[in-house]
């Protein structure tokens, strides 16, 4: 799934959705024995573009290097 399919879904997510979503993972990871029991930690979305839902919010611009079909590196700012 690349990041703006995944910016785009979560962006759906009323708030209480994706805290149950992110806890949910956690303890699947947990029962799995990948992480701890307990764990503390944050989710930080910075370099997802935002939907047209949240447009404005938390946006920066990044410098991003696209190769053109000649090979030829082109790096161009787009805000995410």
């Amino acid at each position: 799934m690349c990041p703006e399919t995944l910016a785009h879904r979560i962006g759906k997510l009323h708030l209480r959705d994706l805290e149950a979503l992110l806890n949910g993972s956690i303890r699947a990871l947990a029962q799995a024995g990948v992480v701890a029991a307990k764990v503390t930690g944050i989710a930080d979305a910075t370099d997802l573009e935002t939907t047209p839902r949240y447009a404005g919010g938390g946006q920066v611009p990044r410098r991003v290097k696209l190769e053109d079909k000649q090979g030829q590196v082109h790096a161009i700012e787009v805000t995410v």
